[in-house]
């Protein structure tokens, strides 16, 4: 697609993106700091370009910090590392399908860089949480048949593929979080565990739109 056809096609959902969703975002208890991190710092109208990770990224903080650092403007303190080995985790995070608790312990644990989500060596695994999202949670919450207890993993792979989206050129990954932009409510279960993950998903979906326009 032309560069300057995609860019009007996405500049009106990256404005109401920040001038609407983003900006009436309000969460509560241990969230509420995040959110108001991330509103004060107004960080989702500052252009934010992907980082280049041609090689396997660690740092001296967890997955989910690393997310709440990256969403807040600010940038991650990484080397670069010996790519762990893909298997048994890719056996392990298949064999995971109807467990959502445990598929976020792994996603945790393998992405403690989340950023690593685009290394080379790691396709299949984003190919494994694409068809993932758009074809089980999908019908699930089509269906209404979705339990809200998943919803950590749910928005923790949004995360993850929202990442990836911007360092791709494959719209296959935008366009997932385009649906699921429109399909869950503003404020999906705001009860659920890591609600904030949800909060992060828009700042990184809004970097994914900028990346393209």
């Amino acid at each position: 697609m032309d560069n300057k056809l995609l860019s009007n096609i996405l500049r009106p959902r990256l404005d109401e993106l920040v001038g609407d969703r983003l900006s009436k975002i309000d969460l509560n208890g241990v969230d509420a700091t995040f959110a108001a991190e991330v509103k004060k710092g107004m960080v989702w109208m500052v252009p934010q370009r992907p980082m280049d990770i041609g090689q396997w990224l660690t740092g001296d903080a967890d997955c989910l910090s690393f997310l709440r650092v990256m969403c807040v403007g600010e940038a991650p303190t990484v080397v670069s590392a010996e790519p762990p080995p893909l298997q048994p985790f890719a056996t392990s995070l298949a064999k995971a399908a109807r467990d959502p608790h445990l598929r976020f312990r792994l996603l945790t644990e393998r992405y403690l860089c989340p950023l690593n989500i685009s290394f080379a060596g790691d396709e299949d695994i984003r190919e494994h949480l694409l068809m993932r999202l758009m074809v089980q949670d999908r019908a699930a919450l089509e269906k209404g048949a979705f339990d809200a207890g998943g919803s950590a993993d749910l928005f923790l792979r949004l995360n993850l593929i929202a990442l990836h989206a911007a360092a791709t050129s494959d719209l296959r990954f935008l366009d997932s979080l385009n649906y699921y932009y429109e399909l869950l409510p503003p404020i999906p279960w705001p009860e659920a565990h890591h609600h904030w993950l949800w909060l992060s998903f828009l700042v990184l979906y809004s970097r994914a739109l900028e990346a393209k326009i």
